[in-house]
């Protein structure tokens, strides 16, 4: 079990940046270091906090070895599309010969890049990275 020490300086800290910080992940575990400076054991801490026992654990040795940092850094995974690099080169040919369909776009830019992508990924693309709107097509009454 993980018990840190704190002083009464590092307590008031951690209430005020518990109270005031505007990112909910951040506030939890700074909750869940404010309870544990409190003396309170790790079941208290996952019964008020409603968060498990592992996170409890986790919280406290990232507080241990970085400090109050630790806690308020966000570490989510964002992805990035292997396409960003292309995107201009897509665009352009995009521009110049615009595809009928998002089959024949999602043909082009395998063939330009050699990334192969789904349907609805290349839609995806299409639409929110280069800007491009759905267009119905049909033929003019005469």
């Amino acid at each position: 079990m993980l018990r840190p020490n704190f002083t009464e300086e590092e307590v008031a800290h951690i209430y005020q940046l518990f109270m005031e910080y505007p990112s909910g992940v951040a506030k939890r575990k700074l909750h869940v270091v404010y309870l544990k400076a409190l003396e309170l054991s790790h079941q208290e801490i996952v019964r008020i906090a409603r968060v498990s026992g592992d996170s409890v654990t986790r919280y406290l040795r990232a507080y241990i070895e970085g400090g109050v940092t630790a806690l308020c850094l966000s570490q989510r995974h964002c992805p990035g599309s292997a396409l960003l690099p292309y995107s201009e080169v897509i665009k352009t040919r995009f521009q110049a010969h615009p595809p009928h369909t998002v089959a024949e776009a999602a043909y082009e830019i395998e063939k330009l890049t050699g990334i192969q992508l789904a349907l609805s990924a290349c839609r995806d693309f299409m639409h929110k990275r280069l800007g491009m709107r759905y267009r119905k097509m049909a033929l003019i009454p005469l």
